[in-house]
């Protein structure tokens, strides 16, 4: 191949990753200047950065910046009974902080950085902020309860040295994210413009190279599969980051999405997760037959699921707690399964260790949920003379509506495990991996 051939062939390869990956544009309306925009978003296929300048007859000026369709979008200008317009339309990252006769943002800037505290997913982190000469991108991936956090902003250097010596930083705000377990945490500073996408990049990187690397890292994760060809569960599946995947506990034909987790080099399916009340627990028996939620956030992964994983081998449970105003404690079962909808999903849970103390298995039978049938609001299968579900706003294998209930109302029965933790939970996560 010739030396232009390959330009031509290099050229090509650029265009199809920048069209595959979409531009980055500022996107706001009705602002009164371009550079007072501190929003981007991700354009999808076919569109370009465009600004749109509006003056009316009253002398007043708005611009409106975002993703314009390519095929429409180009340099013009317009008059009408109402208003001028003009049309600048750029195809660049970022490049339509400027046009119609308005300058962009000054070259003696610092870098662009994402600007959000406490995002649940980076891809949710839209607002940015210009950063001063001397200060960097930075970003913060903190873990609490199974849950990843997003910190970004802009840092000067003294907090970035910090940062790459492995020292704290000190006095960081964090007020939008609760009860702190930080573990698999990843502290970055980097230079080029919206590199603080990924933690887990290598420092001082342009933006391209990010988002390069991050098509390779999609396309890298790879599935160990079943002799079905897909995965069971969480541990048949090879990642090396937490978050959530499809697996088929219930054969090809049943996909199901899954938070999935790695702690001290094993990987877990996450069936339950509890952290703020935003997801009402109070269900009937299909749904909690089939699950319900926010993978992301608050769900229950569904009985028919959750029997068709933990019966497909030996399963052990892993309860991750954290009561009000306390400690994180942990509660592990080395047996865990549950059977089917004819035995109305009864729980064979045994073999406890932990620091959370043995609420599942107790000797007590008013109290014991081994052995015990499922039971929701509409259909009550416990030992009490009414339904502990519809009291308790939740289903759960009850007894007798005593001591364990992570499923309950959030707030006021609230979700409980007893005896060491004498009462209520403020968060919990259950989770079942192969022994």
């Amino acid at each position: 191949m010739g030396s232009v051939s390959k330009l031509v062939y290099i050229l090509c390869i650029i265009y199809l990753q920048k069209e595959t990956i979409g531009l980055t544009c500022f996107s706001c309306l009705g602002i009164t200047h371009p550079r007072f925009c501190k929003h981007v978003d991700t354009c999808n296929s076919g569109e370009i950065c465009g600004l749109e300048k509006v003056v009316y007859p009253s002398g007043e000026t708005t611009f409106n910046v975002g993703c314009f369709q390519s095929k429409t979008c180009y340099d013009n200008s317009t008059q009408s009974k109402v208003h001028e317009t003009c049309r600048h339309c750029c195809s660049s990252d970022m490049c339509n902080d400027n046009g119609c006769g308005e300058r962009g943002l000054t070259l003696s800037r610092g870098p662009i950085c994402y600007h959000c505290d406490g995002a649940l997913s980076m891809n949710e982190c839209k607002t940015i902020s210009v950063c001063e000469q001397n200060q960097f991108c930075f970003i913060e991936e903190q873990f609490s309860i199974g849950e990843r956090f997003y910190t970004t902003n802009c840092q000067y250097k003294n907090v970035c040295d910090a940062v790459s010596g492995g020292m704290p930083i000190i006095g960081k705000k964090r007020s939008s994210i609760r009860s702190q377990i930080r573990s698999s945490a990843c502290n970055m500073c980097c230079s080029g413009d919206l590199c603080n996408m990924d933690c887990w990049k290598s420092n001082l990187i342009a933006k391209t190279t990010t988002r390069t690397t991050e098509v390779t890292t999609t396309t890298k994760t790879t599935v160990t599969t079943t002799s079905k060809g897909n995965p069971r569960e969480c541990s048949d599946i090879n990642f090396d980051k937490q978050g959530v995947f499809t697996i088929y506990p219930r054969g090809d034909n049943h996909p199901k999405r899954v938070y999935c987790m790695v702690l001290n080099g094993i990987k877990w399916t996450v069936i339950q997760r509890r952290i703020n009340g935003s997801t009402n627990f109070d269900k009937t028996w299909n749904e909690y037959k089939e699950g319900f939620g926010n993978v992301n956030t608050e769900y229950w992964l569904g009985n028919d699921y959750i029997h068709a994983l933990t019966n497909n081998g030996l399963h052990m449970v892993h309860f991750i707690l954290e009561p009000f105003n306390d400690t994180v404690r942990y509660a592990d079962y080395s047996i865990f399964h549950i059977d089917d909808e004819s035995t109305k999903y009864l729980l064979n849970v045994t073999g406890y260790s932990g620091n959370a103390g043995d609420c599942l298995d107790v000797d007590n039978i008013d109290g014991r949920t081994n052995g015990m049938k499922f039971s929701t609001k509409d259909q009550d299968n416990d030992r009490w003379s009414d339904n502990c579900a519809t009291l308790d706003k939740g289903g759960w294998w009850y007894s007798a509506c005593e001591y364990c209930n992570l499923n309950a109302e959030y707030g006021k029965s609230s979700p409980a495990w007893r005896y060491d933790l004498h009462g209520l939970v403020n968060n919990s996560l259950m989770m079942v991996t192969k022994v």
